[in-house]
């Protein structure tokens, strides 16, 4: 439930981000040969645009946190995912099986070598 809500905060605020940066008309670009306008520029409010970058700035650094807590909370699942395996009466037998296996396979190994040594002495 905590991921959905963080995910969909992520994908929000990507959407966002990327709706920022609107299509304009062609007709709107310089000729060659013609000066920029900066009397707009110089209209502006400094304090709003400082401001607006301050948000700005605030809003990246909340979507940082909003991903690290993500990348946490993944990692969280794969444990439990992990600890799911680890409790299952299928995995455990598996498990059991398989070392039993391995024991064997290390037992006959020994008797190998005891036997190696006995017959060259």
């Amino acid at each position: 439930m905590k991921t959905s809500i963080q995910t969909s905060l992520v994908a929000v605020s990507a959407l966002l981000l990327s709706l920022s940066a609107q299509a304009h008309d062609p007709k709107e670009h310089m000729t060659k040969d013609e000066q920029p306008d900066c009397s707009s520029i110089m209209q502006m409010d400094q304090s709003q645009m400082h401001m607006n970058q301050d948000q700005m700035h605030k809003d990246q650094s909340q979507m940082h946190k909003d991903q690290s807590q993500m990348h946490m909370n993944k990692e969280d699942m794969h444990k439990d995912q992990h600890q799911m395996d680890m409790d299952d009466p299928v995995m455990q037998a598996l498990r059991k099986k398989c070392m039993k296996e391995q024991q064997e396979k290390d037992d006959h190994h020994k008797m190998e070598q005891h036997d190696k040594g006995h017959s060259h002495g």
